[in-house]
């Protein structure tokens, strides 16, 4: 007798070929497996993230994620600066002239740099959220980076260009919509 996959000979009273491990159809170990379970269905793949369709739009989301992060930046070492203001050795007095009031300079940083925190700290979060904004493609992704760019404009020479691209990728995808 022969296997009927490989076509080896097997030995008389065998449960499976030696060769190719094919179990012979009427041995006692044909009878006695069971079928194997159907295998479990794959697992669906989970979806693609979307890709920005226009590749102007995924600079502008970078360049304003730039912008957050050097914002950002800016709020944690005026934050710092807080802290040392606060702590610091010792109060820097100023006196405008010999036996005038002197006027002690701490409260008066104290207060300056923390307006540094809450502006640098607002201007990132906007940036950041104009970024998600117009990576995500919603719609008020870009009027809000619209909005944003106009104050910021008047900083010389980042935000200029920054502004410059945000209206020149605004008045593009303005046109190129299909109507």
């Amino acid at each position: 007798m022969h296997c009927s996959r490989c076509g080896s000979p097997l030995a008389s009273g065998a449960q499976f070929c030696s060769n190719c491990g094919l179990i012979i159809p009427g041995s006692s170990l044909a009878k006695s497996s069971q079928p194997l379970p159907a295998s479990p269905r794959p697992p669906t793949p989970r979806p693609l993230p979307r890709v920005v369709s226009d590749p102007r739009l995924l600079t502008l989301s970078r360049l304003w994620t730039a912008i957050a992060g050097l914002a950002f930046v800016v709020a944690i070492c005026s934050f710092g600066w807080l802290i040392f203001a606060l702590i610091g050795p010792t109060r820097q007095t100023v006196a405008a002239f010999p036996g005038s009031r002197v006027i002690t300079t701490q409260p008066f940083a104290f207060a300056a740099v923390f307006g540094d925190v809450l502006i640098a700290g607002l201007i990132g979060a906007v940036a950041l959220s104009v970024a998600w904004g117009v990576a995500r493609e919603t719609s008020w992704g870009l009027p809000l980076a619209l909005l944003v760019s106009l104050p910021i404009f008047a900083v010389v020479p980042i935000g200029t260009a920054l502004s410059l691209y945000t209206f020149y990728v605004f008045s593009t995808q303005k046109s190129s919509s299909p109507s």
